[in-house]
């Protein structure tokens, strides 16, 4: 008697003591099997007699129906072609065309090749199109304006670090003893480094605050200039306000314009994130004695923000801000 014959006589006898017994988990006591072992085998011995009671022999690594690499790269491209489709969408689509694979197979094939997510294909074709690789459909096209509104401002190229900021200020709620909040920001379109500060109202001279006491500063440490800057023309930017934002920026040596619609999608993006991330658990969850320690665990975030937090989008390409900035010097000293 072979092995495999010798094992299913064993599990014969305990599917016979548990008759016997009338109990099935004394008779997997004393067989040392477990209770789903046991009803497993007894589905086994019932569809299949006693054959059904030995080993089964291991699949072997060429499954007829292993999916071909011809099939896998299919896959890829029409995942990069539709990149709002899921692996259910991509199933159906193959059915039509006579080509049968489960969407467990497909979300695994994808997963594999780092496209299991859909910001994971949308990186991956920005990251072709600027490399020259491709060039994006519509449909693609639709899908990255969607998923990062920094992609509407395509259009407005920088090739440095400080050669164009966007500013812009935000309501964020309200702090208790304190009232509502402002935010404002202005973020680099070069590799959406950003700066912030907070405040208790409108007042227009905290927008060159902001820029004097932060963004300059830093640019200078770094043996950058800052060139121009956009904001929405709105009060706060106004050359009619008592603190006159233009004027000032003149004087700095520093361009400045002003767009025909509000938002702008660095800035946006920015205060999205920020609101997010930070801003909605902090003024919901956390307790502030005041503005000033809001700011402190603020900059805490901002810090993160700028140095650690994966930026996907098509600038960056998945590194941090000050990263960007990094390589930046590093290639401009050679």
């Amino acid at each position: 008697m072979t092995a495999d014959e010798l094992l299913a006589t064993h599990r014969i006898r305990i599917l016979e003591l548990a008759q016997e017994l009338g109990n099935v988990s004394e008779a997997c006591r004393q067989g040392r099997l477990t209770r789903t072992q046991f009803y497993v085998y007894k589905r086994r011995y019932e569809l299949h007699g006693f054959e059904g009671l030995k080993n089964r022999a291991p699949v072997h690594k060429t499954h007829p129906q292993t999916i071909s690499p011809e099939l896998v790269k299919y896959i890829l491209g029409l995942s990069l072609a539709h990149p709002t489709w899921g692996c259910v969408r991509l199933a159906e689509h193959l059915k039509m065309e006579r080509k049968k694979v489960s969407s467990s197979t497909i979300q695994s094939i994808l997963i594999k090749n780092c496209l299991g997510r859909k910001d994971e294909r949308l990186l991956q074709l920005q990251e072709r199109e600027a490399a020259g690789f491709i060039k994006l459909s519509n449909e693609q096209l639709r899908a990255i304006e969607q998923f990062n509104p920094c992609f509407w401002e395509r259009e407005e190229e920088s090739t440095k670090p400080g050669e164009f900021l966007t500013q812009m200020k935000f309501r964020i709620g309200k702090l208790a003893g304190a009232g509502p909040i402002f935010l404002d920001a202005i973020v680099d379109t070069y590799c959406s480094y950003a700066f912030a500060s907070l405040h208790t109202n409108h007042q227009p001279q905290y927008t060159v605050t902001l820029l004097c006491s932060e963004v300059l500063p830093s640019y200078k440490e770094l043996g950058l200039t800052v060139v121009a800057l956009e904001t929405p023309y709105e009060d706060q930017f106004s050359e009619s306000k008592p603190y006159p934002y233009k004027s000032s920026l003149q004087t700095l040596g520093i361009v400045h314009s002003w767009r025909d619609y509000p938002n702008n999608g660095f800035v946006e993006r920015f205060y999205n994130i920020a609101m997010e991330e930070f801003f909605v658990s902090a003024l919901r969850e956390g307790y502030y004695e005041g503005l000033e320690a809001l700011q402190i665990a603020f900059n805490r975030w901002l810090i993160h923000y700028n140095t650690v937090r994966v930026h996907s989008g098509y600038r960056n390409f998945g590194k941090p801000p000050r990263e960007m900035i990094r390589r930046y010097l590093q290639s401009a000293t050679k």
